[in-house]
């Protein structure tokens, strides 16, 4: 029986079989590198980033979520940038609450109040019109399966656009049934009669409103059958990543015209999955494949440091073998630092094979943003 660590390949050849698990050792003067290349940011300003990453039109930043002090951290950035230039602030999200971010963030009435948008609301307090921070979300619409009643929030104040009373009276009626449908075909069947009647009406709507309502739309049916694989139907052959991936750089493609349109970068919170440059992610395609923004997007990983669960011992080397635990030892009292991980391989000849941070002998985000966080740090809401 042939090892399963190695490839499968005929008895003659084993003996060139390479462990695919060799990834090297870090280099002996690894504490130094960092030292040289790691920014730090003293008082929580980000006045010492590298220039370049402000010259971007997207900055992709990785999270883990819920976790306050990475939301912090990157509500911060974003009110740092402003002093640059505007910014849109996009978060992971249901879709359909980007009318709600875009509001609460602009101070205007509707609110969704499980927004927690205080922070970037006191920044948007103190800047001219022209640099508030735009917020608003990316993603497809999950709450069509987990919490139907945000999307109908949202196809309401959709439909309160329309010009005539009467037919918005008439969709408005419609919208609510839209909670009593617990099947995959029946909500398909809703939000195509749904669908059909927003048409119905739609010369009362602006030309920006219709072009909100074909996509959103779009987007919901395909919400539905995203749902509807993830939960077990294994009779549909699409696979529910593939849908969610074409439907989420959607989503970032309308934030990024957002932007563009106010002359602004677009700032990106999403998951850390999706900002990984060595496999098929959103940040990959927006950096390396988009006609519009290809060479002008950098990838940021949000990296949480967690203090008081350790105590920093600088006199035992064997306690900072890798990345985090030096720049951990480094950073000291600052709350914020930066490493370019391309610049970090610059005048070594060490491939950095063997940190999580690169694949093979690249790194897989451009930097990391590293974020102090205290043991007993509570997760966001």
């Amino acid at each position: 029986m042939v090892n399963k660590y190695l490839y499968c390949v005929p008895l003659l050849f084993l003996s060139s079989c390479v462990l695919t698990t060799d990834r090297g050792t870090p280099p002996e003067n690894l504490k130094s590198i960092l030292a040289q290349n790691l920014v730090l940011l003293p008082d929580s300003q980000f006045e010492n980033l590298p220039p370049s990453l402000k010259e971007k039109e997207i900055i992709f930043l990785g999270e883990q979520h819920r976790t306050k002090g990475l939301i912090q951290a990157s509500n911060r950035l974003a009110g740092y940038l402003t002093t640059y230039k505007p910014v849109v602030y996009a978060m992971e999200s249901c879709y359909g609450a980007h009318v709600f971010l875009e509001a609460a963030s602009l101070g205007q009435s509707y609110i969704n109040p499980k927004l927690m948008l205080g922070e970037i609301q006191e920044f948007n307090s103190k800047l001219p019109e022209n640099r508030k921070i735009l917020m608003t979300a990316v993603d497809i619409e999950h709450s069509i399966y987990n919490n139907k009643k945000e999307t109908e929030q949202f196809l309401q104040i959709l439909a309160n656009r329309c010009t005539s009373d009467v037919a918005r009276r008439i969709i408005q009626k419609e919208i609510p049934q839209l909670t009593t449908q617990d099947t995959f075909d029946k909500m398909n069947r809703y939000l195509k009669g749904l669908k059909k009647l927003f048409l119905q009406y739609f010369d009362t709507f602006s030309p920006e409103d219709q072009d909100e309502i074909l996509f959103s739309f779009d987007l919901l049916q395909a919400s539905n059958r995203y749902q509807y694989i993830c939960h077990g139907n294994k009779r549909d052959w699409q696979n529910p990543h593939d849908i969610r991936y074409r439907y989420f750089k959607k989503t970032i493609e309308r934030a990024y015209r957002k932007a563009q349109k106010r002359k602004a970068i677009l700032l990106c919170r999403v998951g850390a999955a999706h900002i990984c440059l060595d496999r098929r992610t959103e940040a990959r395609y927006f950096a390396r494949d988009y006609s519009l923004t290809k060479g002008k997007v950098a990838s940021v990983s949000l990296v949480p440091l967690y203090y008081d669960t350790t105590k920093v011992d600088d006199a035992d080397p064997e306690k900072h073998s890798d990345i985090d635990s030096i720049v951990k030892m480094l950073m000291k009292d600052y709350d914020y630092s930066y490493l370019s991980l391309s610049e970090l391989q610059k005048g070594t000849d060490n491939s950095f094979r063997w940190s999580k941070y690169y694949s093979s002998s690249r790194p897989k985000y451009d930097g990391l943003l590293f974020v102090r966080i205290k043991k007993n740090q509570d997760k966001a809401d």
